[in-house]
């Protein structure tokens, strides 16, 4: 096996979680190493995050981006309509 597929493996079997969370899952990317009690991921109903960043952006499924300049908020909230609905394939 590949060192790409056992990492992606291994970060899938890590990341599982049922359907009946109503919780969003977050993880950032990039954070702030100077930041203390902040955490780098977990679960969130709503969220609202101030940027730091000239010229940042923000990334939501890995496709919708949004340019944030330094001071911006962005409000985040799980709303059921919106759930992404998965599927497991078992091989």
């Amino acid at each position: 096996m590949y060192l790409e597929e056992e990492l992606a493996s291994q970060i899938s079997s890590e990341t599982h979680f049922g359907s009946e969370v109503k919780s969003m899952y977050y993880y950032v990317r990039e954070p702030n190493k100077g930041a203390s009690g902040n955490p780098t991921e977990g679960y969130a109903k709503k969220m609202v995050l101030e940027s730091e960043l000239n010229e940042g952006q923000i990334c939501i499924d890995g496709h919708l981006k949004y340019d944030v300049n330094y001071g911006d908020h962005v409000s985040i909230d799980s709303m059921p309509e919106h759930r992404l609905k998965c599927i497991k394939f078992i091989m």
